[in-house]
């Protein structure tokens, strides 16, 4: 089938005219994310984004050549790049970066929904798939790893520790609790990423 490239420029190659309006654009992502988990990417439908946003479908296409683009952009705009936090220890570090994430989440209608959606419209489409990742499969994996491999120079966990492993094993347990339990994390306390580091670390080696 064919697929649609994803347009990463972000707009800066093209021609200068007049500003883009924040409000609109806030607007459009809005709309984007409550349509999502009733439509998936597949079921989206520009026009109505833009007849529920209050924009024409010319303003719409202007910012956004496609559906993908689209996604990316709304689902981008709550996903800032951060890096690791970096309190002094893997708990708290692991403790702060769970804690944003979740805050993240939050600000996603029905986050499970739209991630089931959106890895149900990949299977046929490794571009899409990716997408999903890399902005709904929401902990980022990279940051887990850093931060455990930061505690073993650190001398908290044991110089064998497989960072990997571990990296695995707290990342599919949130998106099991995103998926499969809680149908997202907005009904899960905070007390339960302590329980989950607690448990993990407990298991991998702390050292004394």
């Amino acid at each position: 089938m064919g697929r649609e490239k994803i347009d990463t420029n972000d707009g800066r190659n093209r021609k200068r005219g007049r500003p883009r309006s924040a409000e609109v654009d806030a607007a459009i992502e809005r709309v984007t994310l409550e349509l999502l988990p009733e439509h998936g990417l597949r079921g989206l439908r520009m026009e109505e984004v833009a007849a529920r946003a209050g924009v024409s479908k010319a303003t719409l296409y202007r910012r956004f050549a496609s559906k993908k683009e689209l996604v990316t952009a709304a689902l981008g705009a709550i996903r800032t790049s951060q890096p690791a936090p970096d309190t002094g220890s893997v708990t708290g570090d692991l403790l702060a970066l769970f804690k944003r994430e979740w805050s993240a989440a939050r600000e996603v209608p029905d986050v499970a929904r739209v991630a089931a959606k959106l890895l149900g419209d990949a299977i046929d489409d490794a571009e899409l798939f990716e997408l999903a990742q890399q902005t709904l499969v929401a902990f980022d994996r990279r940051a887990i790893a850093k931060i455990l491999r930061r505690g073993i120079k650190r001398g908290e966990l044991r110089r064998e520790t497989n960072v990997a492993l571990a990296t695995d094993v707290l990342h599919g347990t949130l998106i099991y609790r995103i998926l499969l339990v809680d149908q997202g994390l907005t009904s899960v306390p905070p007390s339960y990423f302590k329980r989950l580091i607690d448990t993990l670390l407990s298991g991998i080696g702390r050292t004394p």
